[in-house]
């Protein structure tokens, strides 16, 4: 196309120049990313009343604020339409199976059981020093409990931290 080409509302910036050297897998990245994010928001990424206005959008990369996110929107899932949604292309999500691999991701919850870790790492870490100070128990069991909330599974996460504390 010699210029902008696409639907507007979910047109790459690149898309809004006219170069074709400038689209590539990237570029359907960010229609793929615009489409998630309407799922999630129920609002276009690029939402002007006005065509012209929605293009100017689409070329300064600007995404509309959506109107609400719904309750139990996951901001994991959210963060990777956003990145799908990167104005330039070199900082976005580069091809379609990058991003069903981080969908995949998701779904699996690897991002969960990743903090998970990190947290029973770090308590693990604490717990030699802890002595008889109590607030730090506290802090340590709920730490533990938000371990077990992102990853219910985890083998590292005991049914009863007092005993991983005080065994």
């Amino acid at each position: 196309a010699s210029g902008p080409a696409g639907t507007v509302a979910y047109m790459a910036p690149e898309q809004t120049r006219g170069d074709p050297s400038l689209i590539g897998p990237w570029t359907d990245v960010y229609l793929l990313g615009g489409t998630l994010y309407t799922l999630l928001t129920a609002t276009v990424p690029h939402n002007a009343s006005d065509p012209i206005l929605a293009l100017s959008q689409a070329a300064e990369g600007f995404i509309a604020p959506p109107r609400a996110i719904p309750d139990g929107v996951p901001d994991e899932l959210l963060s990777i339409a956003m990145a799908a949604l990167a104005p330039e292309p070199k900082a976005r999500i580069q091809t379609a199976a990058e991003l069903v691999r981080r969908l995949q991701g998701y779904l699996a919850g690897t991002s969960r059981r990743d903090e998970s870790e990190t947290i029973t790492r770090e308590v693990a870490r604490r717990i030699p020093s802890l002595g008889v100070d109590y607030a730090a128990y506290t802090a340590l069991v709920a730490e533990l409990s938000e371990a077990s909330a992102l990853w219910a599974e985890s083998p590292r996460v005991p049914d009863r931290p007092t005993l991983l504390i005080y065994g």
